[in-house]
């Protein structure tokens, strides 16, 4: 998904589903490293898009709870 339709889409997420899409992101990017590490990814890549996904989602988990305050 490109990163702007990304962005979008998680503007009516609620804060449960941004969290869920969190662990669930960081369980695919740990076994994608575990992956790395034996030789079966053939794509870095997705790697560093996957660190990059978490990263927007953790963002916008944030700018909701400093909104909700």
């Amino acid at each position: 998904m490109k990163r702007k339709q990304f962005i979008i889409s998680l503007a009516d997420k609620p804060t449960a589903e941004l969290e869920r899409m969190i662990k669930e992101r960081e369980h695919a990017l740990q076994t994608m490293r575990f992956d790395l590490l034996s030789g079966k990814v053939k794509n870095v890549k997705s790697i560093t898009a996957a660190k990059k996904e978490v990263a927007r989602l953790k963002t916008k988990l944030s700018e909701l709870s400093r909104s909700a305050r």
